[in-house]
């Protein structure tokens, strides 16, 4: 039988030791994470409890994806959620105390504007770099939805590297649908993320039909800066089919 998995991430608070300063609380965060996780149940996917804030760490994350890597077939579908702040970080990292928080960036692959995205967990920050190193270790046919409502979300999943040193391809059909652009904020309430809001609306309790593109178009109409990414084989085909739904 098909299955579907699904992880949701919320940070609405950070440890101020690793960040080496007290970083704003993301009210919405937690907020998110769990109105998204409810999404996902009343759509049949098996998921863990949400990671919120303290739980939300660099290894519960890599945990979560690992298990979804060994559960996952070829035509399952994975979907993974992040609600909190984003960060930005120069692409290669030469002085050690420009490193950003609990990593360092292993690939000198940023041919724009030389800047690595990364959500900022709760304990060190998630480099877009090691993202698709985590995506690349799904089977081929696996098809991934993730959902960024953070800052600079548009290329925590870049088109396909061209620089020669680059993180590993993809094999997986990749969607990434984002807050915003690269060089764009994106802002919330204190109950809900702007963009996880408009989200919420246009999926309408479940009554939405269409495909990931018409989904797109009904977000932006109240939130204009939303993006939709794609990457891997296949991703043409899954983003025409209605998302968070698992195949019969």
């Amino acid at each position: 039988m098909t299955r579907g998995r699904a992880l949701h991430i919320g940070v609405r608070s950070y440890d101020a030791t690793v960040y080496r300063r007290e970083v704003p609380r993301v009210l919405s965060a937690e907020a998110d994470a769990a109105a998204l996780a409810d999404l996902t149940f009343r759509e049949g996917f098996i998921a863990a409890p949400p990671l919120l804030s303290a739980a939300a760490t660099l290894a519960a994350v890599e945990d979560a994806f690992g298990q979804a890597q060994r559960d996952l077939a070829a035509g399952e579908l994975f979907v993974v959620s992040f609600s909190g702040h984003g960060g930005r970080y120069a692409d290669v990292f030469d002085d050690l105390t420009a490193r950003p928080p609990g990593g360092h960036n292993r690939w000198r692959d940023e041919d724009g504007d030389g800047m690595d995205e990364a959500w900022c967990l709760f304990d060190g920050v998630l480099l877009d770099d090691r993202l698709g190193e985590l995506l690349a270790g799904f089977a081929a046919g696996v098809e991934i939805l993730v959902v960024s409502d953070s800052c600079y979300a548009g290329t925590m999943l870049r088109a396909a590297p061209t620089a020669a040193s680059a993180p590993p391809e993809i094999s997986a059909s990749v969607l990434l649908l984002a807050a915003c652009g690269e060089a764009q904020r994106t802002y919330a309430r204190a109950d809900r993320g702007l963009f996880t809001d408009a989200l919420l609306a246009a999926w309408h309790g479940g009554r939405f039909a269409g495909s990931h593109h018409e989904l797109l178009d009904a977000i932006r109409v109240a939130w204009p800066h939303a993006q939709l990414v794609s990457r891997g084989p296949g991703a043409a085909a899954f983003a025409a089919r209605r998302p968070f739904t698992i195949l019969p």
